[in-house]
């Protein structure tokens, strides 16, 4: 009877370090696929917001990063929608 209680024992000490050395290597690799994942979800969400402006002279699209109206040829302004 006494072997089996130190038997117990000894599996419940022993299972708290295993607990422990098997967080520290689970979370790099957690680490590494939240960032993997967010990267690709990064691409989605600006192509979801849209890459044109629009001209305020004309109303034409133009590219996200053009300086002037494809149409028109006025200098684009890009503004904050929450700043202006």
């Amino acid at each position: 009877m006494l072997i089996f209680d130190g038997g117990v024992c000894l599996s419940y000490s022993f299972l708290g370090s295993v607990a422990r050395y098997i967080s520290t290597e689970v979370r790099p690799t957690d680490k590494d696929k939240l960032n993997y994942l967010l990267s690709g979800s990064k691409d989605a969400i600006h192509d979801i917001r849209g890459n044109k402006v629009i001209c305020p002279s004309c109303k034409c699209s133009n590219d996200i990063d053009a300086k002037f109206c494809s149409n028109c040829g006025e200098k684009l302004i890009i503004v904050c929608s929450k700043c202006n």
